[in-house]
């Protein structure tokens, strides 16, 4: 017997009918030539597997997605003929791509005053031309347990599907940057990582 659990519409992007299928999709989106195994998904999301299976017929069905099948594999990936797909993929990864996955796994950790994604990813969300991210690089800024936020860092990374670099430094050192890299990151792009306000 499986218990079906439906997920309210996820408030940052309500526009999803639940938070699997937008997590789902910000999966599958981040590496739109990547193909995903529905046992993968389902892992990384959580979920059951037939949770996924039923939201990957609904969006290919949409057109969003496509599957084939390898043996008893079935194969997903973002469909490349979707006259909407850069318009949704530019939409669900702002809205519950990285920054998002990544807040979600900083919030565990104390003593983080603000995080900043910088490098490749936020050049591309951002709207510069270049080849897909193949890592996420995250700036935190206060002061954490080293080892926690590397956990964080490395349970984000299990959700996206990518490396996730997370760097401390301190606010001081944020505020009036002298280190060469900490001037470079301040001149480049930026995507806030949009914490939970701590008590």
């Amino acid at each position: 017997m499986v218990r079906v659990v439906h997920t309210p519409a996820p408030p940052l992007l309500p526009l999803f009918r639940s938070a699997h299928q937008a997590e789902l999709l910000a999966l599958v989106l981040i590496n739109p030539d990547t193909e995903n195994s529905l046992s993968d998904l389902a892992r990384r999301l959580g979920v059951h597997h037939a949770t996924v299976n039923r939201e990957v017929d609904r969006l290919e069905s949409a057109g969003l997605l496509r599957s084939r099948r390898v043996g008893n594999l079935r194969l997903v990936q973002a469909n490349p003929e979707s006259p909407i797909l850069p318009e949704v993929r530019a939409l669900i990864l702002k809205a519950i791509g990285p920054a998002h996955i990544v807040a979600q796994e900083l919030n565990r950790v104390s003593g983080i005053q603000a995080a900043w994604i910088y490098g490749s990813w936020a050049e591309r969300a951002a709207g510069q031309p270049g080849p897909p991210p193949q890592d996420v690089d995250v700036l935190v800024i206060g002061s954490p347990d080293r080892n926690a936020v590397h956990r964080a860092a490395r349970a984000a990374e299990e959700r996206l599907g990518l490396d996730v670099n997370a760097l401390v430094r301190s606010p001081e050192a944020w505020a009036r940057p002298e280190e060469g890299f900490l001037i470079t990151v301040r001149s480049g792009a930026l995507v806030p990582v949009p914490l939970a306000e701590k008590p």
